[in-house]
């Protein structure tokens, strides 16, 4: 009965933080609230480790499930940002197999952790995999090409797109005013 409940509170957790990042995303920077979410799953991950009541357990999952639930909104709205819109059903499949990826993955590093340390390793090593996972996330991903400094023209009906560097970084002045045009001729080409 105490999984039952830990399940419904997972589901519902994650269902209502889905609305929620969904609105957030479109108001405030979705790389910040992944970021968010993830620092939360990992520490809820780790307190449910430690915990050891019904009552925290409970807590705990709810905040991860929450937590969990700011990756696929956000994501979308920045994967949305960087690729043209006749893509974007190819580029939401490998962002969702991804997504599924790291559950296939999860299970067995969790199940390892049970099998040759303890039940709080199971929560523990993953959490632990999220934090570094989360640190590559805040220092390699931008909302958007113009926080990298590109200007972004997706021209769709022409089948062009325009891509311009109005400034780079201060250790490539020499590449400042870049600007690249091309024709994707079918679909494949982008």
């Amino acid at each position: 009965a105490q999984f039952g409940v830990l399940f419904t509170i997972f589901t519902l957790g994650f269902g209502a933080g889905q609305f929620f990042s969904g609105y957030l995303g479109d108001r405030y920077s979705p790389k910040m609230l992944m970021f968010i979410g993830a620092v939360g799953a990992t520490a809820a991950n780790t307190a449910f480790a430690l915990s050891s009541s019904m009552a925290a357990f409970c807590i705990c999952w709810a905040v991860n499930a929450l937590s969990l639930a700011m990756g696929w909104s956000p994501g979308c709205s920045i994967l949305f940002r960087w690729i043209p819109k006749k893509r974007w059903g190819l580029f939401m499949g490998f962002f969702d197999a991804f997504a599924f990826l790291g559950g296939i993955i999860i299970y067995p590093v969790a199940g390892f952790a049970l099998s040759y340390f303890s039940c709080r390793a199971a929560f523990l090593i993953p959490a632990l995999l999220l934090l570094i996972w989360t640190v590559v996330f805040l220092i390699y991903v931008k909302d958007s090409p113009q926080q990298y400094g590109f200007e972004v023209e997706w021209d769709e009906e022409n089948r062009t797109v325009v891509i311009r560097c109005l400034s780079l970084p201060k250790e490539q002045p020499s590449l400042s005013n870049y600007e690249f045009e091309g024709m994707y001729k079918n679909s494949n080409d982008i």
